[in-house]
């Protein structure tokens, strides 16, 4: 429910369910439960503009002795807690510019996801290694990780990234001056978002998209 919440926008439930999540996962000492309720905690957190409440709670089990156990999949469709809280880290770390710090963990989720060599993890991890370099203005540099995260995306059908893919690589070209280009990618982003779905990230993919246009 946490997740269903999240995918529509739904935050202060999806912070509620992840909530209760944790006071079951800690009423019975289940860590396997624990770990993925933390990461939704985190994703509540982090899509309503809140962190470094957000990197508090994904730092509690990015290290520490749960870091390995994360790195399994645990139930999540879209690779390990470890290399989507990871993800999430980078993205929260970036907009309060601490990018070193964002990069280490950037490459942390790159680490793991070709470790274990999972499309849907790389496809995020690689989108991810982006952002630093993004809030940085380092285009040309970020847009091979995005151009990778697209091939993924696209090959591998690894639907639920695609959309971010796209926007950050339509971004990124947009900036690059290739205005043509990053349209089309940003008008796609929007597109996969709106056809599937899901309302995650959906207003910043459209301010995106303003910006690309601007």
């Amino acid at each position: 429910m946490g997740v269903y919440s999240w995918m529509n926008a739904q935050y202060a439930r999806t912070i509620e369910y992840a909530r209760q999540a944790l006071h079951i996962a800690a009423a019975t000492q289940d860590p396997e439960l624990r770990i993925p309720a933390t990461y939704i905690l985190g994703v509540g957190h982090y899509e309503r503009g809140e962190y470094r409440t957000a990197i508090d709670v994904l730092m509690g089990y990015l290290e520490g002795p749960d870091a390995e156990l994360a790195k399994r999949r645990l139930g999540l469709a879209s690779g390990s807690p470890y290399v989507l809280g990871c993800h999430r880290l980078v993205r929260c770390l970036s907009a309060v510019g601490e990018f070193e710090r964002a990069l280490r963990y950037a490459d942390y989720a790159v680490q793991a996801a070709e470790a274990a060599d999972d499309p849907p993890a790389q496809a995020w991890a690689y989108t991810g290694r982006a952002f630093p370099m993004i809030a940085k203005g380092e285009f040309a540099q970020a847009l091979p990780w995005l151009e990778r995260a697209v091939q993924l995306c696209e090959t591998k059908s690894v639907l639920l990234c695609l959309p971010t893919a796209y926007v950050t690589a339509g971004l990124a070209l947009a900036w690059l001056n290739r205005t043509i280009e990053g349209l089309s990618y940003l008008e796609r982003g929007v597109t996969a978002s709106e056809n599937m779905g899901t309302k995650f990230c959906l207003s910043w993919s459209y301010l995106a998209w303003a910006e690309g246009l601007f």
